[in-house]
Order: C-alpha cells, then sequence, then structure tokens
C-alpha cells in the first residue's frame, strides 16, 4: 500500500504492507485530481530528470493549483499530470515516478472505492 510515513508534511511516501485500518494508508482522490490525506496531498515536483530517483513522491500541504498535485487513477495505473505513473520498487518500500508500462506489475494498484454512507 502506498503509505504516508508519518504526519511529517514534506516527507517521501512509502510503499508499506497494507493493514486495513486507514490511517497513513488512506488516501481519496479529489475531483480536481488530488491524492489527498486529510490537508495533505500526494505531491511530484520532478520531471523527467527525476525519473526512477527515491523519496521524490512526498505527502505534501494540498494547494488546489494542480500540476504537480494532479493525479489520475486509469485501468489500475496512478498517473500523474507530468504523464509518469507511480511505481513500487522492487524493495517494496520505494516509491518512484516511471515511464508507464503496462506490462510492469509494480505500476498496477488497487483502489478500493467506499460506498457513500446514506443517513435516515
Amino acid at each position: 500500500c502506498l503509505d504516508s510515513n508519518g504526519d511529517t508534511v514534506g516527507k517521501a511516501v512509502i510503499g508499506y504492507v497494507c493493514h486495513g485500518q486507514g490511517g497513513n494508508q488512506y488516501w481519496m482522490m479529489s475531483k480536481n485530481g488530488e491524492i489527498r490525506r486529510d490537508e495533505h496531498c500526494l505531491d511530484y515536483a520532478g520531471g523527467r530528470n527525476m525519473l526512477g530517483q527515491k523519496d521524490k513522491i512526498f505527502s505534501y500541504n494540498c494547494h488546489g493549483q494542480g500540476g504537480n498535485q494532479r493525479w489520475a487513477f486509469t485501468n489500475g495505473f496512478i498517473k500523474h499530470d507530468s504523464g509518469f505513473c507511480l511505481e513500487l520498487g522492487e524493495d517494496k518500500v520505494g516509491i518512484y515516478m516511471q515511464e508507464c508500462d503496462p506490462n510492469n506489475t509494480r505500476q498496477i494498484w488497487k483502489w478500493r472505492k467506499r460506498d457513500k454512507k446514506v443517513g435516515a
């Protein structure tokens, strides 16, 4: 699972065994394409020159401007506004940006939608 690695703003996100308890692993996609955990958004400002480098994807204060905080979840890919995809490292801890590759299983993510609760 994608884990915020604590509540510290600006700390790199990591891969961590899914525990199903929410917390650092509870992310939601906003209508604006932000991947949010409370007021923190997934952020990548590296561009092509940072592909494959560890510790370049952060949980950062949401700014609402899109760009480095705009993402899409399509066909199992978490795709950044830059056109690159989120990838879990071979060590299953590092999170990287890479060229999107449909044959790379470390780029395929599962995102479970939660049903909205309807009050009576």
